[in-house]
């Protein structure tokens, strides 16, 4: 795992990162940062969510969960 440094520099430098990273990579990544919508999409597709079921998370349609992934 990578230290939290390295984390929150990866953010700073890539938004999309998290999409990268682990689900306990994730998790302290929260902790620092707070729970923005990319990570909070990120640890839900770690999890295995539907399309469906992260939209409903972060508040959207699907119609427009789907046009902004």
């Amino acid at each position: 795992m990578r230290s939290k440094e390295q984390l929150i520099k990866m953010y700073d430098c890539d938004p999309a990162s998290p999409y990268d990273m682990s689900l306990e990579e994730l998790y302290v990544l929260k902790a620092e940062i707070g729970e923005t919508e990319v990570i909070v999409d990120a640890i839900l597709e770690i999890s295995g969510a539907t399309d469906e079921q992260r939209a409903k998370e972060l508040g959207m349609t699907l119609k427009e969960y789907l046009s902004y992934s």
